[in-house]
């Protein structure tokens, strides 16, 4: 085992099946590996460590990083992988809203259609 291998604490096997699974990619030289390998650790410890600090409890949990996913413009691409969850009161809540403005709309039509009929 190198020194370089040691140094890295996801599995360099995997992460080069991932990298083959691209169709741009045919062969891939040890030190990308290597760097693509330690760029991804360091990408996790970052939102691990800002998840953290946005969690109110003084432990990691899925609420702190999928806040911090929604919080920050640059990690926009992983806000459908990282939704922030909703209670099915909040989900019925924003049901009945949407339903609520589309019965106005269907309102304001019916009273526009029978304004016309009347003249």
């Amino acid at each position: 085992m190198s020194k370089k291998s040691k140094e890295i604490q996801l599995p360099i096997s995997r992460i080069k099946m991932i990298m083959k699974s691209s169709p741009d990619c045919e062969s891939i030289g040890q030190d990308s590996l290597f760097l693509v390998s330690k760029c991804t650790e360091m990408f996790i410890q970052y939102i691990s460590l800002e998840g953290l600090a946005k969690s109110k409890k003084n432990s990691l949990e899925y609420k702190g990083i999928a806040d911090f996913v929604q919080s920050k413009p640059s990690l926009n691409f992983l806000s459908e992988i990282l939704p922030q969850k909703l209670t099915v009161k909040e989900c019925l809540k924003i049901i009945a809203e949407t339903e609520n403005s589309g019965n106005l709309s269907t309102m304001d039509d019916s009273s526009e259609d029978e304004e016309k009929s009347e003249n």
